[in-house]
């Protein structure tokens, strides 16, 4: 196997991506590097495809990149969806509604359709500087257009289990609760994650499994790093997702993601 053989795809927030929102340099000239070399690299985060979008021209991602935790493939090229999943505005309403009931002004809400963003309730945990976004009340929910994507859940971290509680006794079928963060939790269609959107690029683009090398540090990105053939992540990761690990890099700051292109380097360049 050689570099033009491989597929990395790497996690941006805690990853690709330090605390202040920007890529140790380390890890843009590695990417660099690695494309040049021939290899192929997509990210996979939960952003939008105008949060992740500004990371673009300094990565360079081939393919289409997973986004909204793996209910938007999107091609940044052609600037276009490749395939959207989305959950059932009836069975979403009723939840949310019962969300808000229970923790009024406690838990921020926000919903993600493939272009902007309807603010339910506004906290300190809700806050979007790139993506599009509309106050909504939760009664005027039925004119949020379609399809709808997912929604993050913010409150503080002490109180997410209490919430997470909450809503896994509210009807929810065809629904799943994921962490996202200490203050994060996302509501999601059932089986969409990281992973499974991966599986529908290697399928596209003919990559099998041992040619997937996959970064990330939460748990969001488990399912992605059981996917791939090999799995790194930072040393400042979940110790749980470190537990799933090929290689455990440096930390997120210090270039995690130049540690997996030096180690494809050493090995398959």
């Amino acid at each position: 196997m050689q570099l033009k053989d491989i597929l990395l795809v790497s996690d941006l927030d805690g990853t690709l991506i330090d605390k202040s929102y920007q890529i140790p340099q380390c890890n843009i000239d590695a990417l660099m590097r690695f494309r040049e070399l021939g290899g192929h690299f997509v990210m996979a985060t939960g952003r939008t495809r105008q949060s992740a979008g500004r990371y673009v021209p300094l990565i360079q991602p081939d393919l289409p990149c997973i986004l909204l935790n793996g209910t938007v493939l999107y091609d940044f090229g052609m600037q276009r969806p490749t395939d959207v999943l989305s959950v059932s505005p009836e069975s979403l309403t009723v939840l949310l509604q019962s969300v808000l009931r229970k923790f009024p002004a406690a838990v921020g809400v926000e919903l993600f359709n493939t272009n902007e963003v309807a603010i339910l309730c506004r906290n300190r945990y809700i806050s979007n500087t790139m993506t599009p976004e509309v106050d909504l009340p939760i009664e005027r929910l039925v004119d949020f257009p379609q399809p709808w994507c997912k929604v993050l859940l913010g409150c503080e971290p002490q109180k997410m289990f209490a919430l997470k509680t909450f809503l896994q006794e509210q009807p929810h079928e065809g629904l799943q609760f994921v962490f996202t963060g200490p203050e994060f939790l996302e509501i999601m269609p059932a089986g969409v994650n990281k992973g499974a959107a991966l599986q529908k690029l290697m399928k596209q683009y003919g990559f099998c499994r041992e040619a997937v090398f996959a970064a990330g540090d939460y748990e969001n990105d488990k399912e992605m790093l059981q996917t791939a053939g090999f799995a790194a992540v930072p040393a400042d990761g979940q110790p749980q997702m470190q537990q799933l690990a090929d290689l455990v890099t440096c930390p997120c700051a210090e270039g995690a993601v130049a540690d997996v292109v030096d180690y494809l380097v050493k090995h398959y360049g």
